[in-house]
């Protein structure tokens, strides 16, 4: 591959790899560089980003064409998977966790009072 430059980052390593096979469809020179780094343990991923796809310029637009596509069509087919015709409620699973966690703390005080009565009153 001749001289190389950064075209554009990329979101994660499922974006990457996906991204990649479409180039390589399409028989587009390309790197996939992370910046996932042992030594700092990921610190630096997470403040600049996962990483970037390098290619020689001259495929810039093609590449950038392509990304848009594939963008959209990704956004596309996650919205088409998700819409059952409900109203999902993000914080929804939340709730359920702190709702299910008060009834397990209220059983097991109830089962305490219980024991302690029983226990008491021999």
């Amino acid at each position: 591959m001749n001289k190389a430059e950064k075209i554009l980052d990329l979101k994660n390593g499922v974006e990457a790899n996906l991204f990649s096979a479409v180039l390589e469809e399409n028989n587009i020179p390309h790197m996939v560089k992370s910046n996932s780094d042992m030594a700092f343990d990921g610190i630096y991923q997470s403040v600049s980003g996962w990483g970037h796809l390098e290619a020689p310029p001259e495929y810039r637009e093609q590449i950038l064409s392509l990304y848009n596509e594939f963008s959209r069509k990704e956004f596309i087919e996650e919205e088409d998977e998700g819409n059952t015709g409900e109203s999902v409620d993000p914080n929804t699973g939340r709730w359920r966790f702190w709702i299910v966690t008060g009834i397990v703390v209220f059983i097991s005080l109830v089962s305490l009072v219980v024991f302690f009565v029983t226990q008491t009153g021999q």
